[in-house]
């Protein structure tokens, strides 16, 4: 909301402003806490809130194209360090797969819910372990 909807509440223009920008703060918490929450879920976090407890977010910005400034480059760098990267779904894991809540998927994003898995080179107790955990891949 911007000052001018406060105002036209009733509210004095002194609170108005200040409300104002703290709805704006907030708002920008928002936006940098789904961004981040997000980037996490789509970089394979096994833990969500496991990997972003690792992260430094301290003056970390929400741009305006939905991303977040060095996210990357953490996530990429936890994916590698060998204290971290289990942390993480491998690509190409027989069993191992992850998905997002709530994502329409298509044919597009098949390897992302299949985590990589190349099922030609799966032998046939790798891949009945993996239909038993996922029952709704469709292959």
């Amino acid at each position: 909301m911007k000052k001018e909807d406060f105002v036209s509440l009733g509210v004095s223009e002194d609170a108005a402003e200040k409300a104002a920008e703290a709805f704006a703060e907030a708002l920008g918490g928002f936006r940098l806490e789904g961004a981040v929450e997000a980037a996490v879920a789509r970089s394979g976090a096994r833990n969500v809130k496991a990997v972003k407890a690792l992260l430094d977010l301290s003056g970390a910005v929400f741009s305006e194209d939905g991303t977040v400034a060095g996210l990357k480059e953490q996530l990429d760098a936890l994916k590698s360090a060998g204290d971290t990267e289990f942390l993480f779904v491998k690509p190409g894991a027989a069993g191992e797969a992850f998905t997002l809540s709530g994502a329409v998927t298509g044919e597009a994003d098949r390897e992302i819910i299949c985590g990589g898995t190349d099922f030609s080179k799966l032998n046939y107790s790798e891949l009945c372990a993996f239909l038993e955990k996922h029952p709704k891949t469709d292959l």
